[in-house]
C-alpha cells in the first residue's frame, strides 16, 4: 500500500516536468477503470482487517477454517483479491485500446537483436530479485535500529520504514521509467499506464506472500496501523479519479489535485510515524 501510495505522489513529480499543460487535462478517462479496481480490492484488505483480525479457527481433520472464508495458512481475502484482479484486469485491459501517441524509435537501440534485449530483460529481471531481497532484510535492520539521541533514543519500526523507505525504493523503478516516457518520447499514457499497473499488480503481490506466509493467514497477523495507508491511498485515489473525469484547462502546468496529494502524502508520513509498529524478533 506505501508503494501505491508514493507511486501516486509521482503524478506530482510528473506534472512538474509536462511541458505546457496539466497531466489531468491529457489522461484517458479509461484509466478510470484501473482505479476503480484498485479501491474495490484496497477495500476488501479494508474489511478484513477491520473485522477479521485475530479471529479464532475451527479446526476440521487437521485443517484449520475461518470465518472469513480463510482456509490452513491462506487468507480469504487474498482468494478474493485474486479473484478480483485477474476478473477486473480484463475489463481494465479491453478497454485500453485508444488511440495512442506515435512514438520515435531511438536508432541507438536498432542494432540489438531480439535474442539480445530478452536476455537483457532476464537478467537485468533477475538482479532487481536479488536486490529485493537484500533491501528486504536491510529494511528489517534499519527497522530495529536504535537511533541514540541527547536525550533520548529513536526506533523507526517496520510500519514505518516499509510504509517510506522500502515503498520509496520499490517505486523508484516506476519514478524512472514514468520521468523518462515523459522527457524522451513525450507519452503521458505511458506514464500513467505503469503508475495505475504498477498499483494494480502491487496488490496482488498481496496474494503471493500470503502463500509463503505458513505461519497463519497473512491478514490475521496485520496491524490496525494500517488502516491509515489505506485510507490515505483511497483519498489519494479519489482525488486523482476526480481530476481525470473534470478535465478543465489549467492555467498553472501543476494542478490543485496533484498539490493536495502532495500534501497529503507529507501528512501521511507524520502519521504513519506516529503509529507505527516495532515488530520484535
Amino acid at each position: 500500500i506505501g508503494s501505491n501510495i508514493f507511486n501516486l505522489t509521482i503524478l506530482f513529480v510528473i506534472e512538474m516536468i509536462f511541458i505546457g499543460n496539466s497531466i489531468f487535462n491529457v489522461i484517458h478517462k479509461n484509466y478510470i477503470k484501473a482505479i476503480k479496481l484498485s479501491l474495490v480490492i484496497t477495500g476488501i484488505i479494508l474489511l478484513q482487517i477491520v473485522f477479521f483480525t485475530n479471529v479464532k479457527p475451527v479446526n476440521f481433520l487437521g485443517i484449520n477454517f475461518y470465518p472469513d472464508l480463510s482456509v490452513g495458512f491462506i487468507s480469504g481475502a487474498s482468494i478474493l483479491i485474486f479473484i478480483g484482479y485477474f476478473t477486473g484486469i480484463k475489463f481494465y485491459m479491453k478497454d485500453l485500446s485508444f488511440d495512442e501517441e506515435s512514438l520515435p524509435v531511438e536508432e541507438k537501440y536498432l542494432h540489438l537483436s531480439k535474442q539480445t534485449v530478452i536476455f537483457r530483460f532476464i537478467f537485468f529481471g533477475a538482479l532487481i530479485v536479488i536486490l529485493g531481497i537484500i533491501m528486504s532484510i536491510l529494511a528489517d535492520k534499519i527497522a530495529l535500529f536504535e537511533l541514540k539521541l541527547k536525550y533520548s533514543s529513536l526506533i523507526l519500526g517496520h510500519t514505518f520504514v516499509g510504509s517510506l523507505f522500502l515503498a520509496l525504493a520499490t517505486s523508484l523503478p516506476e519514478l524512472v521509467v514514468s520521468i523518462q516516457a515523459i522527457r524522451k518520447i513525450n507519452s503521458v499514457n505511458m506514464a500513467i499506464g505503469n503508475i495505475f499497473g504498477s498499483n494494480l499488480f502491487n496488490l496482488l503481490i498481496i496474494c503471493i506472500s500470503d502463500i509463503f506466509y505458513f505461519r497463519n493467514p497473512l491478514f490475521h497477523d496485520v496491524s490496525y496501523s494500517h488502516i491509515i495507508s489505506i485510507g490515505v491511498f483511497v483519498l489519494m485515489a479519489s482525488i486523482v479519479s476526480f481530476g481525470i473525469m473534470n478535465k478543465r484547462k489549467h492555467k498553472r502546468t501543476v494542478s490543485i489535485e496533484s498539490i493536495l496529494i502532495l500534501i497529503i502524502y507529507i501528512i501521511y508520513l507524520f502519521l504513519i510515524y506516529h503509529f507505527r509498529i516495532i515488530d520484535t524478533p
